[in-house]
Order: C-alpha cells, then structure tokens, then sequence
C-alpha cells in the first residue's frame, strides 16, 4: 500500500493506492498555483486516462471548506468520472457544484449503510455519532464519519483510519479538532506502545480553540515515525504571533514529545510547502519549548537536553522536493509492518 503525500499549498490532498483501489483524499483549493500538482500526481500513477477520465475507485470529500473541496469541484469541471464520491451534506454545497457531480454521491446519513452495497460488502463508514452504526473494511481502510459535535463543518470531518490487521497504522485527520483525535485513538485502538506510524496533523497544525497545555497533553499521548502536516504558511487569522499554519504551539507539542522518544524512535516532521516553516519560525518552536519546560516544570536528563540542541541545529522537519511524496506500507525484513518515506523529501534549509 502506498500513501502519496501532493503539496497542493494551503489544502489536503493524498492519494491512496493497494493492489485494488485508488482513493483520493481531498484535492485543495482548485484555484492556488499548486493545485497543478494534484493533476501531475494522478497522471503520473496512472489514474487519468487518454480520454480524460479520472481512473479513482472513489473520491473523499472529508467536509466542504474550500482548501480541501474545492480541487474536487475542479477535478469535476476538468474530467469525467464514474467512481464513487463520499461526502458531506449536499445542502452545504453551492447548487452550481451540485449539478457537476454525476458520479453517485454517498452522503453520511442514516441511508449510508445500504448505498455502500451498491460497492460492496466490505465498503462501509462508522457515523461514530450513531451508538448502533455498523462498518465494515474498506480493503485497508476505515473511513470515519465523526459527528460527535456536528457544530461546524470542521468538526464534521471524515478521518481516514488505515490498519495494520488488527491494529492501527495511521491516521489522515482533516480539521478534526483534537478531542475528537484523541476520541477515535480509543474507539479504535490505533496507538500500540505508545506509537502510531503514520499521523496527518490535524486542521494544518492549528491550535485552534484549545489552549497550550491541552496541545501539549494531547501530542504527549503517543509519538508517531511520521507526522504529516499539509500547510503554507498561511493563515493566520490576523494574530501575527502564530505565524500562520502550522502553530509555533503545536510544532513545540510535536518536538517535545520527539525529543522525549528518542532515541528509540526518529520520528520526522514532513511539511508539504517550505513557506510553513522556516529559520525564525523553528527558532520560536525551540524558544516556545524552552518556556515549556520553565512555566511547567517538567523534568529532563542530559540526554534530553543533547537531543534539544541537536534537534535546534537539525530539526526534524521535511519538505517535498517534488509534487508530492510516497509513504509506502511494507513489512520490514523481520516482518513487520512499516512506513518507508520516498526520496522525494528534503530537510529543512536552516
């Protein structure tokens, strides 16, 4: 199984490939530059065809912000397709949108269950919301509709599980907000020994209504070898101290927890634009760590402090070096399962 990582700027995107399906995750915004780099990726998997059809199984709408819709809108306008989407609710979307989707369109509502025959039998959703909702595997994944508290359109998010057997692997968050991260790690048993492979970062690294210490509870909780964040830099609702996403806050969580894991794991921060994080930036994470650790009084030992400078002078972070970057599942030489990151990154240039 390969997840492909496409830097589409401020938006979501990744394309997920087995042996049998094609999956697409959100497209970005449809309008921003990068938005080339969604189509490159398809065509160079194979997924658009000589007569302009998109070869995707399915398409996943995780909710209906623009940056991670409205590639999919485009995509529409652009190609035919006859795959399946799965979406939100159709009242959310613009009646013009409306009239491009021809493709059955499988809304996360009461009927969902019994329009996933129409796939299959092991394609289905968990409305969590729902006490008595069934599902069942989408091959390798569980799609997730998370509707604890349907007030917004962010906390309606689709979560992508994928899993390992038994056991979770990883996890591609959208803007889920944290408490219902933290929700789904337990209803679904995705940390193992305090790790979890693969992590997409919520809402592009966002903070959002949670405080400091509620960031920093939640990224200690588990550690995972790759933390995904899909952001440019941008965004940053008019307060300049946050340096649009991802949060100062939320790389400090992130770091920290690195730094306390190491060295048993080495864990990387990939960023899909290198406009997210730069030198002055990541010099503010080291200092917003640092005061961390002054206001809370949490213990550390020399080698954590090592880990520190170490991580101060090479931090963990990494940008695509190309359109996108493949993270494929395989099982190592002892058989186990593991996420090997492509040559198409780079580390950070400060």
């Amino acid at each position: 199984m390969q997840i492909l990582i496409v830097n589409v700027g401020q938006g979501d995107a990744f394309v997920l490939q087995t042996s049998t399906l094609s999956v697409l995750v959100d497209g970005g915004d449809g309008v921003s530059k990068e938005y080339d780099n969604l189509t490159k990726t398809l065509n160079a998997c194979g997924l658009i065809d000589r007569k302009n059809c998109l070869k995707l199984d399915i398409i996943v709408a995780t909710h209906l912000d623009n940056d991670h819709w409205g590639g999919i809108v485009r995509l529409m306008r652009e190609y035919c397709f006859e795959g399946y989407i799965i979406g939100g609710n159709w009242d959310q979307m613009k009646p013009e949108d409306q009239e491009l989707f021809t493709a059955p369109f499988i809304f996360s509502n009461s009927i969902l269950h019994h329009k996933f025959q129409l796939v299959g039998e092991n394609l289905s959703m968990l409305c969590q919301w729902h006490p008595q909702s069934r599902y069942e595997r989408l091959s390798d994944w569980n799609l997730i509709k998370n509707r604890m508290k349907p007030k917004t359109i962010n906390r309606n998010s689709i979560a992508t599980v994928i899993r390992d057997g038994p056991f979770g692997f990883g996890l591609l968050t959208a803007d889920l907000d944290l408490k219902s991260v933290q929700k789904i790690f337990y209803d679904h048993k995705l940390i193992r020994n305090g790790m979890i492979k693969m992590f997409q970062v919520p809402h592009h690294g966002a903070v959002g209504a949670r405080t400091e210490e509620a960031a920093f509870h939640f990224y200690q909780s588990f550690c995972a070898k790759v933390y995904i964040i899909s952001a440019n830099g941008a965004f940053d609702f008019g307060n300049s101290t946050r340096g649009g996403h991802p949060s100062i806050v939320t790389l400090s969580a992130i770091l920290y927890q690195i730094l306390k894991s190491a060295p048993r794991f080495r864990s990387k921060i990939v960023v899909t634009h290198e406009n997210a994080v730069n030198a002055q930036k990541w010099a503010n994470v080291i200092e917003k760590l640092k005061d961390w650790l002054r206001r809370t009084g949490d213990s550390y030992d020399d080698q954590f402090l090592e880990e520190l400078q170490r991580a101060e002078r090479y931090p963990p972070v990494y940008y695509l070096s190309r359109v996108y970057a493949a993270l494929d599942l395989a099982r190592d030489e002892e058989g186990v399962h593991e996420c090997f990151l492509s040559q198409y990154v780079f580390r950070g240039p400060f």
